[in-house]
């Protein structure tokens, strides 16, 4: 994977390392675009204010970003634009308030117009990048973002990731420390400071030899690089896996929700309950039509909800959910998520995601015609997802299965995979997902109340990630395996019980 990666090692075992870095834009997501306009709309109002006179052009999304501003400071980059424009204003000082007659002025100018375009279109994340931060995190493992830009606690933020992360280190931190911007190791020694991790214990995802020299100067000898990825970024994160010892240690295993009621239960605030349907309100069933609420289940649900609000997140299609709990003063969010329905015949559906219903209906249709011979495999359509199951498919065909949803992606544009328990599912491609419609759904059915999500699949870890400051994930699983949840039920018995005392 280039010349950052000093061995071919996609295997991360918790034995060797205590701490994934992660350089934040270019990895993680990209805020690029984002950057860019925030620069040209920033520069262009500091040209109108300062440098009216004929001659100074205005600022150019690619060439400007690429000479003056990528990869550097935002102080650095006005002072860079500037002196490229032959401007002569004083350096200023960190607190100058945006568009002031210095290089700070035009800096904080550039660093506030982006904070309001992340708010408003939130910068595109690299999904399989983001799984495998949020299975380091689950597998013990530390993790840290790293990055130059002075405002990343905002992208972070806009972009569902800002509890994520156990330390995060950005150009803040490179004004306030004195530190020297990339190729200099600063920054990433204040991550280890802050992970509190030795560099031989640690592993890096950099962009570019510029990241990954200042990574090798902080002693942290395991790096990848997407640049150079033969896989390509962001499908190199598919290719990793990361595996535990045989016997975790008792810290790993996360404690049971049974036992800690009084502390998920957040004093003086209502709560709002978020919940999974199959695998934590039924069992896991051969085919999706098997699982139905056990009579103890249902009562427990009907009386919860003249309690509280409750909000049930699936994966199957709306109408199929709604029928199946039956509860008339809940909330509904089937499809994972892309298709909302609420009290009072309230609705929603994400713009982008009805204009990816052309794109499913062509990959339903090549789905059944190349799966009709494969004996077990099921191909289930929902309003905004497709799933391909292969509970019931031998061993030896599976291939097929998966074989033929990356077929499917390859042919129809606009979108992306989802994998689940025996099941393979095409979604929409835009940043939405469960947590998302949690988020939706919060600030409409109880924005002040404390939320719990239950569920148990990794589809359920974007509602973990985003209650990591503000909210409870509880996940179900009969084993400890990698999650961002808090708690643990080992299966719907247990879950059932824990509603009850709810």
């Amino acid at each position: 994977m280039g010349t950052a990666q000093r061995e071919a090692v996609t295997t991360i075992e918790r034995a060797r390392f205590d701490a994934v870095l992660f350089a934040l834009d270019g990895v993680l997501l990209q805020a690029e675009a984002a950057s860019a306009g925030a620069w040209q709309e920033a520069f262009d109002e500091f040209l109108a204010r300062h440098a009216p006179a004929p001659g100074h052009s205005p600022f150019d999304t690619e060439q400007d970003f690429a000479a003056h501003v990528r990869g550097r400071p935002l102080q650095a980059a006005a002072q860079r634009l500037l002196e490229a424009r032959r401007i002569d204003l004083p350096i200023g000082k960190p607190d100058d308030a945006p568009y002031s007659p210095s290089a700070w002025g035009l800096a904080n100018a550039a660093g506030a117009r982006l904070i309001v375009r992340v708010h408003k279109t939130p910068p595109p994340v690299y999904e399989p990048a983001v799984r495998l931060a949020r299975t380091l995190r689950g597998c013990g493992i530390a993790i840290a973002a790293v990055s130059l830009a002075q405002h990343s606690e905002a992208v972070l933020r806009a972009a569902g990731l800002a509890g994520l992360f156990h330390a995060r280190v950005d150009g803040r931190d490179l004004e306030r420390f004195r530190m020297q911007p990339w190729p200099a190791p600063d920054l990433w020694l204040e991550a280890l400071r802050r992970l509190e991790v030795p560099a031989a214990r640690s592993a890096a995802f950099v962009r570019g030899e510029v990241q990954a020299d200042a990574a090798r100067a902080a002693g942290i000898t395991t790096l990848w690089d997407v640049t150079a990825a033969p896989a390509g970024h962001p499908a190199m994160f598919d290719l990793f896996s990361v595996v535990l010892p045989a016997t975790l240690p008792e810290s790993a295993v996360l404690p049971s929700a049974l036992e800690r009621v009084e502390d998920i239960l957040s004093p003086g605030r209502a709560t709002a309950l978020f919940l999974d349907f199959d695998g934590t309100l039924t069992g896991i069933t051969g085919t999706p039509g098997e699982a139905l609420l056990a009579p103890a289940m249902r009562d427990v649900l009907s009386a919860l909800a003249e309690r509280m609000p409750v909000a049930f997140v699936s994966g199957r299609d709306l109408a199929n959910l709604q029928a199946r709990v039956g509860l008339a003063t809940a909330w509904y969010a089937g499809s994972h998520g892309f298709d909302i329905a609420g009290p009072a015949d309230l609705s929603y559906q994400p713009a982008e995601a009805l204009a990816r219903l052309p794109a499913l209906d062509a990959a339903e249709q090549f789905l059944r015609e190349r799966l009709a011979d494969v004996n077990g495999a099921l191909v289930e359509r929902k309003r905004f997802a497709l799933a391909a199951h292969y509970r019931r498919v031998s061993p030896g065909d599976v291939h097929h299965v998966k074989e033929a949803a990356e077929a499917a992606l390859s042919m129809v544009e606009g979108l992306r995979a989802s994998h689940g328990r025996k099941v393979i599912e095409l979604l929409p491609a835009m940043d939405w997902h469960k947590g998302r419609a949690m988020q939706w759904i919060r600030e409409r059915m109880a924005p002040g109340a404390w939320p719990i999500y239950i569920g148990d699949d990794q589809t359920d870890e974007d509602a973990f990630s985003l209650l990591a400051n503000d909210g409870t994930g509880i996940v179900v699983q009969d084993q400890p395996a990698p999650t961002t949840a808090r708690y643990r039920l080992r299966d719907p018995d247990e879950v059932l019980e824990f509603l009850s005392l709810l």
